[in-house]
């Protein structure tokens, strides 16, 4: 199989949580909606200037080569025109002012087609479309995901661009500021993701 980065991929974090259940993000429509009305319940009326606040997407070139010294992790959201949970995450949780505040301050945000066809210069390396069946990949897609297709997924990097954890399924707004919180300010260093999350509820 084809050696996607050159650097090494840690896999302590993977691991970690999975064991504690964070890998198992893929949620029923009846849990979504419920978590949405919670979160909505809790968060009450955006402001008006909040609504007009948009996350501050860059490319992959972009992020590597002109940001790769800032000190911020590395958010990816990997999707397709296809996916409908895709679309419904880019309209609630990342319309949200308090994940777009997060994302914007403390991370590298990367938005990210999976079936792109353009071909992708990403840590020294050259990554392009395959063909397959009736639609395709794009190998850089199939790296970050560690060959486990699944959309929406998140992808974590660290500052050194080195893998931290990808995390398939939808992610409502509670739940991703939750994620950027635990993974973002190293949380996960400290505690487990169900101690984590048992301590916000």
């Amino acid at each position: 199989m084809k050696k996607y980065f050159k650097r090494p991929i840690y896999l302590t974090l993977f691991l970690l949580l999975a064991g504690a259940g964070i890998l198992h993000a893929t949620m029923s429509q009846k849990e979504v909606e419920e978590t949405e009305r919670r979160s909505a319940n809790k968060e009450g009326m955006e402001s008006n200037a909040a609504e007009s606040a948009e996350i501050s997407w860059i490319d992959f070139e972009t992020a590597y080569d002109s940001y790769k010294e800032s000190g911020k992790k590395v958010f990816i959201y990997i999707y397709t025109d296809w996916c409908s949970y895709c679309k419904r995450m880019e309209n609630s949780t990342f319309t949200n002012d308090s994940v777009i505040a997060l994302l914007n301050e403390n991370f590298i945000p990367i938005k990210f087609n999976a079936e792109s066809k353009e071909g992708i210069r990403f840590m020294e390396q050259e990554f392009n479309f395959v063909n397959q069946g009736n639609r395709g990949y794009h190998e850089l897609a199939a790296a970050l995901l560690q060959g486990k297709m699944a959309f929406p997924s998140v992808v974590f990097l660290s500052e050194n661009f080195e893998m931290i954890q990808p995390i398939p399924g939808y992610q409502p707004p509670e739940n991703m500021r939750n994620l950027l919180d635990f993974l973002g300010n190293n949380l996960y260093e400290e505690m487990t993701w169900q101690e984590y999350t048992d301590s916000k509820s």
